[in-house]
């Protein structure tokens, strides 16, 4: 997996390309601890080039939003693929996280008042 950060006035737009698994989880947790240590708590994941989530990947971005939410932020997903939707609906995490049909639908959610 294959990890981008790009700020775009107060929200962090994450950019995930591949799977997120339990060999790639940890790069994952490190990248949003990082954020958030930086005080950056609106994030958004754009997942448009993900094409697998595990549990371990599911883990990870539950730690994110907790943290997120915690200190008065989101995290927030993006462009999810159909087959990551559906583990997302399966195990009950889409009614967790805001989703969005695209990168700019999130980033709007978190801009437009």
């Amino acid at each position: 997996m294959e990890l981008s950060t790009e700020r775009i006035d107060t929200v962090t737009l994450i950019k995930l390309c591949g799977d997120v698994d339990a060999n790639t989880a940890r790069d994952l947790e490190q990248t949003l601890s990082e954020e958030q240590a930086a005080d950056h708590h609106q994030l958004i994941l754009d997942m448009s080039e993900v094409d697998y989530v595990s549990s371990a990947g599911l883990r990870a971005l539950l730690g994110g939003l907790k943290v997120a939410r915690s200190s008065g932020g989101d995290l927030r997903l993006a462009a999810l693929q159909e087959p990551v939707r559906e583990v997302f609906d399966i195990s009950g995490f889409s009614t967790l996280f805001e989703i969005f049909a695209d990168r700019q639908a999130g980033l709007e959610s978190f801009l437009v008042p």
